[in-house]
């Protein structure tokens, strides 16, 4: 229990000292004694569980002047922290396993707990690694899941124009979605690709010499292509 004996022949114990800061943090008060006997005020115990941004922790610290070394009361390597009441929130994890950390007060010692996966990763509540994001959707920040993985999309040149994204970003798994911009002098053809206007219309859009072009059309019958277009006979000029 939580109690000592620093007088020999006592006829019963004292209790362990209570905390003065934090005191809305402890959880338990306890005697630690690597052979069991409880004989001085230096060896309570107190534990103390926090939740932040980053995560949940339990730690403890060693009795020091009646703040139990929370803030580094008595030198160094005063508070522990209990591994396995650490829990790190979503994009975070927890580099140190099932091992103990030692630190010189409750500060520092959460400031090694919980790292941020990083750039291009993710990770779900309670993680002890970070996890990669698929391969093309590493370009965002830590995400909370994989659904938070994230891809730039950026222009793409195409002859004659280039092609604009919709969106500067997507979430896996969704791809980029573009829309096509065609350079002063050119049109876009009713499949999307970016055409040379050769000519004012009316015009029929061909295909010249690997490329795509616009014929003019000039009114009656001609030795060209004929075409019949609202009651009226076009045949292609030059």
């Amino acid at each position: 229990g939580a109690t000592y004996s620093d007088t020999a022949g006592a006829s019963s114990c004292k209790q362990c000292p209570t905390a003065i800061e934090h005191v809305g943090l402890v959880t338990d008060y306890w005697y630690w004694s690597s052979n069991g006997v409880h004989d001085m005020v230096y060896g309570c115990r107190a534990s103390f569980s926090e939740y932040t941004t980053t995560g949940s922790y339990a730690y403890s610290c060693r009795y020091c002047g009646g703040d139990y070394g929370v803030n580094d009361g008595c030198g160094d390597d005063w508070c522990t922290n209990v591994i396995d009441g650490t829990v790190c929130a979503a994009s975070y994890y927890n580099p140190n396993g099932n091992n103990q950390i030692w630190a010189a007060s409750a500060a520092d010692l959460k400031s090694n707990l919980c790292v941020s996966v990083g750039a291009g990763n993710w990770s779900g509540s309670g993680a002890t690694a970070p996890t990669q994001c698929p391969a093309g959707y590493r370009d965002g920040p830590a995400a909370t899941s994989q659904s938070g993985c994230a891809k730039n999309c950026i222009n793409q040149s195409i002859a004659g124009g280039t092609n604009v994204p919709v969106s500067g970003t997507v979430n896996y798994p969704n791809s980029c979605e573009y829309t096509t911009v065609c350079n002063d002098g050119y049109n876009q053809s009713s499949d999307g690709v970016c055409s040379q206007l050769c000519v004012s219309s009316p015009a029929i859009h061909i295909g010249y010499n690997g490329g795509m072009c616009y014929g003019i059309l000039e009114s009656g019958s001609g030795n060209g292509i004929n075409l019949e277009y609202n009651g009226q006979t076009y045949h292609t000029g030059r």
